[in-house]
């Protein structure tokens, strides 16, 4: 990529993957024309754990200003080499700078991994490179690719299309003779059928996904760069659920073409790692666009679906990552799911409505019974858009707010409450509300209410209201006991 921007005519940007079988191993050659390295770059980057270059020293002499912290390097010198030695123990690197001759051609082998000093030198004449560039050559046994009885080519190529959906750069590889070319450098406008084949290890069929594939739209930052192409899927927490077992076969995020962590969207987004692991990373959308992009997202499947919990799935994203959801329905009151301004309709109807968890809804439902129309059931907490180790990252840049802190808002709106009523209502000690009550959300056919944990808000509420409202903890207890009972 670094050889591509230094010299716009170099027409060798490829990489080239072969595998060859040989007495119960089989032997990866990995190769490139890219910048290559000198003794020194070895030396200093590649065999010094946890150290890189590209950006920090000069790595690539004169050249260096045309890289320096942009945005177009992906990969680093030394990030990531030492874990070839988890399946491998010979290994041998073979590069030449692309500004030298092939006399400085230079070779570094590992004969038993990293139970022996490596050897570097001098590269003989058959080992001499023509071009500049890198090969890495290693053997790994045959038993460490039995996976599942999976035909081990087809796993080469499923690795190559999964994590290299988005690459920029073409890779060839040739298993056995078996001869693949991966070239996703075409991902931003191709058939979005054929970019999501790359993207799943399952099929589409298996996905159910190709009816949601008519809302998918490209991420554009004011740049004109295309950073992103997707769209969102009804969240597998929303009350109905939506194909758990999907999470990470539908979205990727990538940085420079290769994936960093999955999410649970459908498409590609565009993210910058936040870890050497590269396991981990944000949205690198700008927040305005970003924004925009769900709220169009909300126009479009408030249109192309009719049920109202998927609906509330979407609407968690929107509203989440701080988009505008527009006509989407998101919640549910007496058994219909209603939209902003179906909400704000009944709530000018009323003196008093209550607030209750989706999940503590659907964990009490009765056998036979209707659902009550003094709750507003709405879900709590912000769905997990990108799959990574901290929830608390994901929103990082946009404005963030759970579907029931939104719903809250809209009734203080319509109610005349005053925001310091609503945060001495919404006060917790010892991870509780101390304020609350219990509301009805079933009827049973028998005239029987069913009760759970909520929240009641009356038109004009006032600090006096709230009181009256305190929880018992000893009513708490007994109320959450009872709700298990449901489970």
């Amino acid at each position: 990529r670094v050889r591509t921007l230094i010299d716009p005519e170099f027409d060798g940007n490829a990489i080239d993957i072969i595998v060859e079988k040989f007495e119960g191993t089989y032997r990866v050659s990995i190769s490139d024309r890219g910048v290559g390295m000198s003794r020194d770059d070895i030396i200093q980057k590649l065999l010094s754990f946890g150290k890189s270059g590209w950006t920090t020293d000069a790595s690539v002499g004169e050249y260096n200003n045309y890289f320096l912290g942009s945005k177009d390097v992906s990969g680093q010198y030394g990030i990531g080499f030492f874990s070839v030695f988890m399946v491998a123990k010979k290994l041998r690197v073979i590069s030449r700078r692309f500004d030298a001759s092939a006399n400085d051609t230079i070779v570094l082998e590992f004969d038993n991994g990293l139970e022996s000093r490596p050897v570097m030198y001098s590269a003989s004449s058959a080992e001499k490179r023509t071009v500049g560039g890198t090969v890495i050559e290693f053997s790994v046994p045959e038993s460490l690719l039995l996976i599942d009885g999976q035909d081990i080519g087809d796993f080469f190529k499923d690795k190559l299309k999964r994590i290299f959906a988005t690459s920029e750069i073409k890779i060839n590889l040739n298993f056995m003779n078996d001869k693949f070319v991966l070239d996703g450098t075409q991902w931003r406008d191709e058939p979005f059928a054929n970019l999501m084949q790359r993207i799943s290890t399952k099929s589409l069929e298996e996905l159910e996904i190709e009816k949601f594939f008519s809302a998918v739209r490209p991420i554009v930052n004011a740049d004109g760069c295309v950073i992103g192409r997707a769209c969102l899927l009804p969240s597998p927490l929303s009350s109905k659920g939506f194909y758990s077992g999907q999470f990470g076969e539908t979205g990727i995020v990538v940085s420079n073409g290769a994936v960093v962590c999955t999410g649970n969207f459908l498409g590609v987004l565009q993210g910058r790692p936040e870890r050497a692991a590269r396991d981990e990373a944000f949205i690198t959308a700008e927040s305005d666009v970003f924004t925009a992009w769900l709220s169009e997202q909300a126009s479009i499947f408030a249109d192309l679906l009719e049920c109202g919990s998927e609906q509330a799935g979407i609407a968690q994203y929107i509203v989440g990552f701080g988009g505008n959801i527009g006509g989407l329905k998101f919640c549910e009151v007496g058994g219909e799911y209603k939209n902003l301004s179906e909400l704000r309709l009944l709530l000018n109807s009323v003196n008093e409505i209550s607030i209750v968890q989706d999940a503590a809804v659907n964990l009490a439902k009765p056998a036979d019974g209707v659902r009550s129309k003094e709750a507003v059931s709405v879900s709590m907490g912000i769905p997990v858009l990108i799959n990574t180790r901290g929830f608390g990252t994901q929103a990082k840049s946009y404005t963030s707010i759970s579907l029931d802190k939104f719903l809250t808002k809209v009734i203080s709106e319509e109610f005349c409450i005053e925001s310091s009523v609503i945060d001495e209502y919404n006060k917790i000690y010892n991870g509780n509300y101390i304020y609350g009550c219990e509301v009805p959300i079933w009827i049973q056919a028998d005239g029987r209410k069913i009760y759970a944990e909520g929240k009641k808000y009356i038109r004009n509420m006032c600090s006096d209201d709230v009181k009256e409202l305190k929880f018992d903890p000893k009513k708490r207890d007994e109320f959450r006991n009872r709700a298990r009972r449901y489970r």
